[in-house]
């Protein structure tokens, strides 16, 4: 995980000091920099901020409904869509990891 990036150990033992003691999995953190370009895509451009805020306008005083559940993206996007994802996840991949660890 951390061979190739030194800044990620040091900002990971800098959250550690402070008594976070969470340490994501390689695929934790590749699903999550792929959504984050996912949910860029469709919101960060004129169009998809004026229905991020109408969806917020919507979700004012409801509780229980988070953002994810208002814009249903999770049910919209598919696995083979995120395509490190998808490669980390595959037979190969995996036994590869395996042998390397």
């Amino acid at each position: 995980m951390f061979k190739n990036n030194k800044s990620e150990l040091v900002d990971l033992v800098k959250k550690h000091a402070k008594g976070d003691v969470l340490v994501p999995t390689e695929l934790e953190r590749i699903m999550f920099e792929e959504a984050e370009e996912l949910i860029r895509q469709k919101y960060d451009h004129k169009t998809g901020a004026q229905e991020l805020y109408n969806l917020l306008q919507e979700a004012r005083g409801r509780r229980g409904k988070n953002l994810l559940m208002l814009t249903n993206f999770d049910k919209k996007i598919k696995l083979n869509q995120m395509v490190r994802t998808w490669e980390f996840t595959r037979t190969w991949s995996m036994l590869f990891k395996l042998i390397e660890t």
